[in-house]
């Protein structure tokens, strides 16, 4: 359970543990930093001033607030300690955290337990661990109660080896997603690592552990709107994190620390799984931060030539890696498109190249059939030409049945990129997109569609959602295909979600009517996105509305159809829809079926449990290969 920090020499251990220290200090960062281990995520003794096993243990076999029973200890540090519990009366296997008495009593600690617990209880969301209760003991220790996981901690992993590509890429996106929803709720998680993140044994991803999360916690309920800001915990200068994946801005005090500074940490952990490396390996706290802050990552060939990642994902998580946070992606949302796009971009390719392929051997063909001179009437082609035009077909076939085979593997970009070609007007029944008008306009107020682009991104980073939807408006008009795309999904949804709170803006109106009426099937993909990532939000239920209308979803591709019908299907009316979402079905309608699968029941019998269900593992199985997954 213990693992003593060695006496001399940088710790490896300070260097992947969470610290908080001031600025001031960072140079005389030694062997064990003078600093206050704050993540639930490595629990372990530390030295002098931790808790015994057997006092911990103690807590064993107790009843907590009349309904939680202690089973078992499964870690402890200088903080607390970690158990496997039960919920009594619900027989639910819950984790309960506890905060050590003499430890609540430093406000600091207390607060950001606190506030640990508020930020796991708003957000709701498949990849991230779940708060379900918080309160003290008898002794003044302060419990969290949290949604039990049995999984494979994500350092675990990648200590065995760089992961095969497709698996980092699942759970990168997977990662991207919780902390998208994580970021709408206008958290920032501050400690974004592998030791805090759990993959199952369904490869489902759990982000845990907001003891360092920056919490707007007047932003999140009712009583909080009434009350003045939350005070800040860290001072001017103040560094919290795990050094070897803090963001170069943090390294200057945590005012400067957004959401993109998580967006690093992403970038980090992913490079680190395709690698089996971190972009920089000083193990000196006080080198390292000054490295980030001068140097940009250097390419996954330089630190590990001997694996081989396709360029567009190195692209990606190179750009998570940039030293300025406006060089990042703008939103975890606009990360995760980008994610899609570079997975899909091989087949695309393959696909090009293939069709490219065809039409030559189509042009080729008379011309192989041609005979060398001319035969009498009435006579057939000589040999040599029949051999020709035989094997010209024979390639001709080869290549229609691999475009095939490519295309009915596709993902759910590929899907998504096929249906998101929007058009300035709704799409009729049974057709994708609408045709374009020949007199669409080059510019609107000065300013052409990248640049339009460009305003709606910035105003999707600073928030102001009047000129966003400025700019959405003007995108439908100028580049559709560009504002539905997953290019900008990130941003786009940003805006949308923006505005939609916004009721009284005439924008607001504007901005829905275009996703409903002009936008084809595009602005139908769109509003489906807001209504997965966005859920409890007024833009959210405004996209559920439209898309629960008499007649909408007849525009809609058979993909996204089906999608929507799993997600607004009550549970027991779900299994009629798994062989349609096998059969139909892209990556949304997987993540669909994912849910309703891991959805927590009570008890087997329960018509709305689905954990063992083998009709919907086969849907899923299928539904994978079908996406090559």
């Amino acid at each position: 359970m213990s693992k003593p920090t060695p006496p001399d020499g940088p710790s490896h251990a300070a260097f992947d543990d969470a610290v908080t220290l001031p600025r001031a200090a960072q140079a005389q960062a030694g062997p064990e930093p003078s600093a206050m281990l704050l993540s639930g995520s490595d629990l372990q003794e530390r030295g002098q001033g931790s808790l015994l096993e057997d006092e911990l243990a103690t807590l064993v076999g107790k009843l907590i607030s009349d309904r939680y029973v202690v089973h078992e200890l499964i870690g402890h540090g200088g903080m607390g300690a970690v158990y496997r519990g039960e919920q009594v009366h619900l027989r639910k296997r819950v984790a309960i955290k506890v905060l050590r008495p003499d430890m609540a009593r430093m406000v600091e600690l207390a607060v950001r337990f606190e506030r640990e617990a508020i930020a796991g209880a708003h957000v709701s969301h498949p990849n991230v661990v779940a708060a379900i209760d918080f309160g003290k003991l008898d002794d003044g220790s302060q419990f969290l109660i949290l949604e039990y996981v049995e999984g494979t901690s994500l350092k675990d992993l990648i200590e065995a080896g760089p992961l095969p590509l497709d698996r980092a890429l699942s759970i990168g996106r997977q990662l991207a997603m919780a902390l998208g929803a994580v970021h709408e709720k206008s958290i920032v998680h501050r400690d974004v690592k592998p030791q805090n993140i759990l993959v199952d044994t369904r490869e489902t991803v759990k982000l845990l552990d907001f003891g360092l999360a920056k919490v707007r916690v007047e932003l999140l309920s009712d009583q909080g709107r009434h009350a003045k800001p939350s005070p800040a915990l860290t001072g001017v200068g103040m560094v919290m994190g795990t050094f070897a994946y803090m963001a170069p801005e943090a390294a200057r005090g945590m005012e400067g620390v957004d959401a993109r500074s998580d967006l690093y940490a992403l970038g980090v952990v992913m490079y680190e799984m395709l690698t089996g490396l971190r972009p920089f390996d000083e193990k000196d706290p006080a080198l390292h931060l000054k490295k980030i802050r001068s140097e940009e990552a250097p390419p996954m060939r330089e630190r590990a030539p001997e694996i081989k990642v396709p360029p567009r994902i190195e692209a990606v998580v190179m750009r998570l890696l940039a030293r300025e946070p406006e060089r990042r992606f703008a939103s975890a949302n606009e990360a995760l498109a980008a994610l899609d796009e570079a997975a899909a971009a091989p087949e695309k390719e393959l696909e090009k190249a293939l069709e490219k392929a065809l039409e030559g051997e189509l042009a080729k063909a008379p011309e192989k059939a041609a005979a060398p001179a001319p035969k009498p009437a009435g006579k057939g082609l000589d040999k040599r030409a029949l051999f020709l035009m035989a094997a010209g077909l024979s390639a001709l076939a080869v290549l229609l049945l691999v475009v095939v085979l490519v295309r009915s593997g596709s993902s759910e970009s590929t899907d998504e990129d096929e249906a998101a070609a929007p058009a300035t007007t709704a799409a009729p029944t049974g057709t994708s997109r609408a045709a374009v008008p020949a007199n669409v306009p080059t510019e609107i107020d000065g300013a052409d569609a990248t640049e339009w682009a460009e305003r709606l991104r910035r105003a999707a980073s600073k928030k102001e959602w009047r000129p966003g939807a400025k700019a959405f408006l003007a995108l439908a008009k100028l580049d559709p295909e560009r504002l539905t795309g997953n290019e900008m999904r990130g941003d786009v949804v940003g805006v949308v979600a923006g505005i939609g709170f916004e009721t009284s803006f005439a924008e607001s109106d504007q901005v829905f009517d275009a996703l409903e009426k002009e936008l084809g099937t595009g602005g139908l993909d769109v509003l489906f996105h807001v209504v997965r990532t966005r859920g409890g939000t007024k833009a959210s239920r405004r996209a559920h509305d439209i898309l629960g209308k008499a007649g909408t979803m007849d525009r809609a591709t058979p993909a996204l159809r089906v999608a929507f019908e799993l997600r607004k299907a009550a549970c027991h009316d779900k299994r009629a829809l798994f062989s349609r979402a096998a059969e139909e079905g892209d990556g949304r309608a997987l993540d669909e079926l994912l849910i309703t699968k891991d959805t927590p029941c009570s008890a087997r019998r329960d018509p709305c449990c689905y954990r063992e269900d083998a009709e919907i593992k086969e849907a899923i199985s299928k539904l994978r290969a079908k996406l090559g997954g």
